[in-house]
Formats: structure tokens, sequence, C-alpha cells
């Protein structure tokens, strides 16, 4: 069975969790039907398993690191130790193995990154100097592979997933694939022959120091203007995220239960809008999107315990559903109004898809439940509005932006229950709106 530590001081951040047996572990969810490119890779759970035994006169501890999704064993650790008053000794001497082969591992990282495919924690920077080109038009595309110490990654191996698309046509799409030069970079063009909207996704796949295969992305959105006149682009990059733990104790049994939640949603994508913009006050409205592209992904991790009976794990993944059926709910608008001073951009019912791992256990009478594979869906949408500055008259570009981090702590102390919810709600929205001033083939690219 899950198990959370009790704990009535919510000031605790560390809930330890007992890991399941690895034949009824959540598996990574797969991802099917036309989810492609794959969302960021889920994380890699380990887990400690200890007992102490009777050996001769004396004591044996041993502690084993195991992975879960196959129960290898990557490290164990025994130490012999005489009666209780020893213990202790034994447990620090235990954990200080441990630590210094986790040093090792990490030094070895460091060492196998330059001759091969390892990395801590690497990060993608991908500039494109241009975001709005006309057909025919090429922007520089520099992208820096830098692990989390700094040190330049060199000479690895980049895809770039390319993809153009007028309205809900996709024009053409191809997947390059770079090797970085010795200052970790990559140089290149991009552009179209015809209007459009380019998603650009660079993608590095590499191993961590514990040999487990991981991938990074990156995305940016480029509009190709075409000759059509009133035409206005929005560009929008929103991001989400939740966590929460409660814990209750129910006053008569003693009994507990507990969830923890995480949900973590960003999609970026540019809209071309049709809108009448012709009235002399400078009054600008619509919702008519003519054409959109845009790279989003979704993850989830739910884990719930009632009353110490019964549990409950989802995993779950996904991507920017950019398939017909799903943009044909999709809803994105702004209002220019220049009389009234204010800016107001939203865009909305923005649709995720992918699947979702869940698994449930009960313990009287015993009980348990795998599935994989079931359809997972999730939506999201912003917007708001700011008031219209001195340089976005001058300049034609209107902006918005909004970063909130608000804290949450919801206490329970009723008749039956104590106890409470604390967490977090981080809501981060990029919004920019400009015309597309009217300037066949396929990308540009290098």
């Amino acid at each position: 069975m899950l198990k959370l530590r009790d704990a009535e001081n919510f000031d605790v951040d560390d809930y330890t969790t007992q890991i399941l047996p690895a034949e009824i572990q959540p598996e990574a969810p797969p991802i099917s039907g036309e989810l492609q490119p794959p969302p960021k890779q889920l994380p890699d759970a380990y887990f400690f398993v200890g007992q102490i035994t009777k050996v001769g006169d004396g004591f044996l501890l041993s502690v084993q690191l195991k992975k879960c999704a196959d129960s290898s064993l990557l490290k164990e650790v025994k130490t012999p130790f005489a009666d209780a008053a020893n213990a202790e000794t034994a447990g620090i001497q235990n954990a200080t193995a441990m630590l210094t082969f986790f040093q090792t591992l990490a030094m070895n990282a460091h060492m196998n990154r330059e001759k091969s495919d390892y990395a801590m924690d690497p990060h993608i920077v991908l500039t494109i100097n241009k975001l709005f080109l006309k057909p025919n038009e090429t922007s520089p595309v520099k992208i820096v592979l830098t692990d989390c110490d700094g040190v330049r990654l060199k000479n690895r191996k980049i895809e770039a997933f390319l993809q153009l698309k007028h309205g809900a046509v996709t024009v053409q799409q191809d997947t390059l694939v770079r090797i970085t030069d010795q200052n970790g970079e990559r140089n290149g063009v991009i552009g179209a022959k015809a209007p459009g909207v380019i998603t650009y996704i660079a993608k590095f796949k590499y191993k961590d120091m514990m040999g487990v295969p991981h991938e990074r992305t990156n995305s940016k959105t480029i509009v190709i203007s075409g000759g059509e006149a009133h035409l206005w682009q929005l560009r929008a990059d929103i991001q989400t995220e939740r966590s929460t733990f409660y814990f209750s104790t129910d006053k008569q049994s003693g009994r507990w239960s507990g969830r923890r939640y995480l949900i973590r949603k960003k999609a970026s994508i540019v809209f071309v809008l049709k809108a009448d913009d012709t009235d002399p006050s400078g009054e600008v409205a619509t919702d008519e999107i003519k054409n959109f592209n845009g790279y989003g992904e979704v993850y989830l991790r739910d884990k719930t315990i009632n009353a110490q009976e019964s549990a409950e794990v989802r995993t779950a993944s996904g991507k920017l559903d950019l398939s017909q059926k799903a943009t044909e709910s999709l809803q994105a608008g702004f209002n220019i109004s220049p009389t009234n001073h204010t800016f107001q951009v939203s865009v909305g019912n923005v649709q995720f898809g992918g699947t979702e791992e869940l698994f449930a256990v009960r313990s009287n009478p015993y009980n348990y439940v795998h599935r994989t594979g079931v359809e997972y869906r999730e939506g999201m949408g912003g917007g708001g509005g700011a008031p219209i500055s001195a340089q976005m008259k001058k300049s034609g570009v209107y902006t918005f932006s909004k970063f909130e981090r608000k804290l949450i702590n919801i206490p329970e102390n009723g008749v039956l229950v104590k106890g409470g919810t604390k967490g977090y709600e981080l809501t981060k929205y990029d919004f920019e709106v400009r015309r597309v001033n009217p300037s066949g083939g396929g990308m540009i690219k290098k």
C-alpha cells in the first residue's frame, strides 16, 4: 500500500511515499495516434529498500537503490553492527556510502558527456531573429545546447521538427538532424516561399547519470505574411501550474487520507486573424481566425489515499491537439479601443490530447486495477487586458503580460476530521498583437 508519513505540522514539505512493487508500478504513458512529436518525457523514479537482519551475534543493515520501472538494482550497501547502541552509527555509514555512490555517478557523468550522449540537466536556447517574415524571406536560427553547470555540449545531435501550416492544412513538414559545433551551437536559417505559420521545435535526446534516456525540447513559431489585407497576428504564450497536498485525519477512527496533485500545462500558439481595421478612430476587434500553428504539452501526476484503505495513482501526458476536430472549437480574439484606451485579448478552448496510466488498489478485500493507454484530454485558455500605452501606439505592437503565483492554504478542522490543503497556483501569460503587412511553395530551411 502507498503510505504518506503522518504529519500534523503542515510546514513539513517532504512526505515520504512508499514505492509500490515493480509489477504494479505505473509506467510512463505511451503516446499514440496523431501525437507527434511526443511531449516531454516523464521523470524517472527511484526508491530505497532497507532491512535489518540477524547475523550471528550481530546485525546487518542492507539498503538497496532500485528503479521503479523494472525494480532493477542500481546499488546495494551493507553495514554490519553489533547491537542497538550502534544502529545509528551503522545508518550514518550506510548513508555516507550511498552519497559517495551518487557523487561518483555525477563525476562519471561529467567525464562521459565529453565523449558520449550523457548530460546532467541540459537546456536548449532557441533563438530566431525575426518571427515575422515575408514570403521568400529568411531569418537566422541559432541553437545553443548547455548543461546545468553552464558547460556547452559540443558534437551533439539535435533534431529540428519543422511544420508549415496554412489554416488547418499542413503544407509541409520535415525533421532536420544537425550536430552542434565546438561551442555547443548550431546555426541555420528558416523561412517559407508562401504565406503560413511555421512551428520550429528543437529536440535533444540524452542519457542522465543513471543511464536513463530523456528528451528536451524548445519551440518557436514564425508567421509568413501573405498578400491579403486587414490581417493581424496574435501570439499567445500561456503557462499554468497547480500543485497541492491534502492531508486529513478522522478524529474517531484515527485513520488518515491524503492527496498529492500536480498538473503543468503550457502552449505557444500564433494566430493570423482577419479584422475590419478601417475605422478612423483606430477601433479594431476580431475573432475570425484565418491561420494558426503552435506547440504545447501537459503533464499530470495525481496520487490519492482514502482512509488508509485504498489508493489511486494517475499519471498522464499529452501535447497540443492540432487535429481538425480540436481546432474547430479553438478561440482567439482581441479588441483595440483607442477611445477607451484599452487593449483586450483572449485565447480559449486550447485542447491537449494524450494517454493516461491508472493504478488503483484496495486493502480489504485486496484488489487492484492497472490500466494503460487510457485517452487523456485537457484544456486551457487565458486572457486579459491593459491600458494602451504611448509605446503601443508608436510601435503598433499591443502587449499584455501576467505573472501570478497564489499560495493555497485551506485548513480543515471540523467535527469529524482535522487537516487541510496547501500548495500553489501559477499563471503566466504573454500576449502580443500586431498588424500583418501585405507582401507558392514550401519552407526555406538550413
